[in-house]
This record gives structure tokens, C-alpha cells and sequence, in this order.
């Protein structure tokens, strides 16, 4: 191949990948916003759930020690997991450290998943799905019964963002505790020069393409699977079914 060849080659690879990574991502989008209007936000809301907790049960742990994060406090590589991992997947997130047992977390809009107009139409409870679904469990799965999330803002609730942080308690949390709310709180200003970064040797731009359309393609292979498998149907006609329509 040409040195010309070999330089256009690398941009349309970025393309394709980009393409690809679309079609999963407004799928997986109007697939939740069929199930929101259609189905109601109960129903919405526990898909999300499911498709979250089994996304973090299977690639949490995993993550952390990929992205080096394993050996981190734990409050700490929460955080640092969410904002390293989503700059792989090509989404920004906003990372702030306040201590050892406190670090924040920040999803400046506009919201990856619901992206563009299509914020208006998720519901509150939806949203709250997707931190019940990953973020209140990794205390869990981290052995640690201190740990919890408390969220402090929701962009679909008319919030500047979605924003939380991830706190180490003196004393084990209930259930019902992993996922807290404080709307009255408010993230500190971000500071890029401060933040952790991603090792370019480790994560050059061609892997984190592959992991962008990966990433989309697994969640959306888990919300058909648990919207087809695990939910009953809405009018005898699978929401996964207008969806495809729609596209």
C-alpha cells in the first residue's frame, strides 16, 4: 500500500467504526424511548436496571484491573473507572477527587445515551435504573458493604448534568442505602490537568474504536435479550420490533 493509501486507510476505518457504533447507539436509545412511551416508565426503568447490573457484573472487575485501577481505594477507582472507561468508549465524563473516601463523577450533557432531543422523553426513574444498576453495586462487588453512590443531580430532572460521588462510609450500608440522593450538593469544577489519563501505548485510537462499537453492541445485545427472554410482550408486538421499523 501507498504512504497516500496508507494514511487514508486509518480515517476510514474511523468512519466506518464511528457508522457502526451509531446505528447500535439509536437503536439502543429508541429502543428505551419505545419502552418509556409504550410500555410506561416502570417497565423502561427495570430494563435499564437489568441491562446495567448485568453490564456491571461482567465487565466491572475486569476494567479495573485493565485500566490499572485495581489497587486504587475504592471510592477512588469507582470514579477513576467511569471517567477512564468512558473515554475509551469516547464519551465525557468529568472526574474530581476529594479524598480517599470521596471522589465525583460527572456526565456533562448533552448525555451520551440519550443523546440529542431524546433526553425529554426518559423519565426520572429511568435514569435512577441505570445507578441502581451499576453504580450502587460496585460496592458490592468490590467485597466492600461501605461503599454507596449518592447522586446529587440528574439532567432529566433539570440538572446541569448527572453528577454523584462515590463515598466510603464508617459503617456498612443497607440495601437500600447503596443509592442516595442529595440534590442540594453540587460537583467541584473539574480540572482536566488534574484528572487520570488513559496510556496511549495501551489505548491507541483503532482500539478505542473497536471498543466504542463494542460497547454499544453488547448493551444493546443485552436489552433485546432481557427485553425479548425475560419481559412480556406490549400490544402482542415487541417494542424491539417497531424499533426496527422505525430505523
Amino acid at each position: 500500500m501507498t504512504s497516500a493509501g496508507s494514511a487514508v486507510r486509518p480515517a476510514a476505518d474511523a468512519a466506518a467504526y464511528r457508522a457502526v457504533e451509531h446505528i447500535y447507539h439509536s437503536y439502543l436509545t429508541g429502543l428505551i424511548l419505545m419502552l418509556a412511551s409504550r410500555a410506561g416508565a416502570p417497565r423502561a426503568a427495570e430494563v435499564v436496571f437489568r441491562t446495567f447490573r448485568r453490564q456491571q457484573l461482567a465487565r466491572f472487575l475486569p476494567g479495573l484491573k485493565k485500566l490499572g485501577l485495581d489497587q486504587l481505594p475504592h471510592a477512588v477507582a469507582c470514579a477513576q473507572y467511569h471517567y477512564l472507561s468512558n473515554q475509551v468508549g469516547g464519551v465525557k465524563v468529568e472526574y474530581v477527587y476529594e479524598s480517599d473516601t470521596k471522589a465525583w463523577v460527572r456526565y456533562p450533557p448533552p448525555r451520551w445515551i440519550w443523546s440529542g432531543t431524546a433526553i425529554c422523553g426518559i423519565p426520572s426513574e429511568v435514569s435512577r435504573a441505570m445507578l441502581r444498576g451499576w453504580h450502587a453495586n460496585n460496592g458490592v462487588v468490590l467485597g466492600n458493604p461501605r461503599l454507596g453512590f449518592v447522586c446529587t443531580g440528574q439532567t432529566v430532572d433539570g440538572q446541569p448534568g448527572l453528577e454523584g460521588y462515590y463515598k466510603e462510609w464508617d459503617h456498612d450500608l443497607a440495601p437500600e442505602e447503596r443509592l442516595q440522593f442529595s440534590p442540594g450538593e453540587r460537583c467541584p469544577p473539574f480540572r482536566a490537568d488534574l484528572a487520570p489519563r488513559l496510556l496511549d501505548d495501551l489505548w491507541p485510537g483503532r482500539a478505542c474504536w473497536r471498543c466504542q462499537r463494542h460497547i454499544d453492541a453488547h448493551a444493546l445485545a443485552l436489552i433485546l435479550d432481557i427485553n425479548i427472554v425475560d419481559q412480556p410482550q406490549v400490544d402482542d408486538v415487541q417494542p424491539n420490533l417497531r424499533v426496527d421499523h422505525i430505523l
